[in-house]
Formats: structure tokens, C-alpha cells, sequence
């Protein structure tokens, strides 16, 4: 399994964990030279728990993919209702 694999892996089990729909809970791969984007996508009735009030949750996953990137060397982020963080 590739380290991409592995947080894709590890980024759809923390969204699903948080969903009232987990069976909803989509995320794609976007790479570039400057970074590896996870795409999130959630059933809309989701959507607010996604982001959560202030964009805690939101922020949260990103800051984990975030690390994770930095432990691999690479930039990676995440992509939540067509907003980067």
C-alpha cells in the first residue's frame, strides 16, 4: 500500500466516524507537482457536520493530513465542499 493509499485510507475512517451517512463519504486524489489534495464529499444532509460549527471538524482533518504529509515530506491537503485548507 502507498503512503497515498494509506491517508486516503485514513482520511475516509475519521469522516465516515462523524457521518450520519458514512456509506455517503467519497474522497479522490488530486495530485500536482506542489501537492497531494484529498477531495472530501459527503452526503449534503452531512455536509455541516463535515465542517462543523467554525470549521472545527474541517480544520481538524486538515491539520491531521497536514502532519501526515509533513512525516511522509510531502504537501498534502484536503478539499471540503470546494474549499481548500
Amino acid at each position: 500500500m502507498s503512503s497515498h493509499q494509506y491517508v486516503r485510507g485514513m482520511l475516509v475512517k475519521m469522516v465516515q466516524m462523524i457521518m450520519d451517512h458514512p456509506e455517503a463519504v467519497v474522497v479522490e486524489t488530486n495530485y500536482s507537482d506542489e501537492c497531494t489534495t484529498y477531495v472530501v464529499t459527503v452526503d449534503t444532509r452531512d455536509m455541516q457536520k463535515l465542517v462543523g460549527a467554525g470549521d472545527r471538524n474541517a480544520n481538524s482533518l486538515h491539520i491531521i493530513v497536514s502532519a501526515m504529509g509533513m512525516k511522509l515530506g510531502e504537501q498534502m491537503r484536503i478539499e471540503v465542499d470546494g474549499r481548500r485548507r
